[in-house]
């Protein structure tokens, strides 16, 4: 597949491959790292290298794979940057985005790059399997890829005096928090970073000083008053039932 050899942006399966590259060419760039076909296909579809037609059956076929989701934002083509947004944006019929083939493939320069070129929503985009970019990289192990992505397209610098600085990260994907205001959280199949790296138990993370400070932070303000609160609840209970 090159961004020379066809002018199509329709899905191409392969189900008789071992290999997941995705099913767009910008997913399959993502997938080997190659930020030139990045490049090309970007400048392909600026000079309006894409058929009208076709434009329209990928966009009917994006919002089937969409609703099949359980996406609840439409597809937007109209505001600034929304034909770019559209094609890095584009979901399989897995729900992966050229974002996610990135992340499965430690690809940290295709990851910048799409998040240079309106990649910043599909950030946000969960596959059929419930994972976001982030999620993903936690559930295969990725802890380089995790971490670039939180450093470099998720911490918000907050605070400048000379060469001090103070960043802030957002923990909507990382802490097991909910709020009903996320559509992330309302998701029925939403697991946080934390959840995925506890639940499939990756020991690429065991010692990883992000994942264990914040732990080690839930622990200490909410879990350890709980378990006390049930421990002490339970030997009571035990005591008396001994005593009668």
């Amino acid at each position: 597949m090159s961004a020379q050899g066809s002018n199509s942006i329709r899905a191409l399966t392969n189900e008789d491959s071992v290999c997941d590259y995705g099913e767009f060419p910008f997913s399959f760039a993502a997938s080997v790292g190659n930020v030139e076909i990045l490049e090309m296909l970007a400048r392909h579809a600026e000079r309006g290298g894409i058929a009208k037609e076709e434009l329209i059956e990928v966009l009917q076929m994006q919002r089937k794979i969409r609703a099949s989701l359980g996406a609840e934002q439409d597809i937007v083509v109209k505001e600034k940057g929304g034909f770019m947004r559209l094609l890095v944006g584009l979901q399989d019929s897995r729900g992966n985005t050229a974002l996610h083939m990135a992340v499965r493939y430690n690809q940290k320069a295709c990851i910048d790059w799409i998040m240079a070129h309106y990649g910043q929503e599909t950030l946000h985009t969960l596959n059929a399997d419930g994972m976001t970019p982030l999620t993903l990289a936690a559930q295969l192990g990725h802890v380089e890829v995790f971490h670039h992505i939180i450093r470099n397209h998720m911490t918000q610098i907050v605070y400048t005096f000379g060469s001090t600085q103070m960043s802030m990260v957002n923990l909507a994907q990382l802490d097991t928090y909910r709020t009903t205001r996320s559509a992330l959280h309302r998701h029925k199949k939403w697991k946080s970073a934390l959840e995925v790296i506890i639940s499939t138990e990756r020991e690429e993370f065991a010692n990883d000083e992000f994942v264990v400070a914040l732990l080690q932070e839930k622990w200490d303000k909410f879990a350890k008053r709980n378990y006390l609160r049930y421990y002490l609840w339970t030997v009571s209970n035990v005591l008396c039932i001994v005593t009668l």
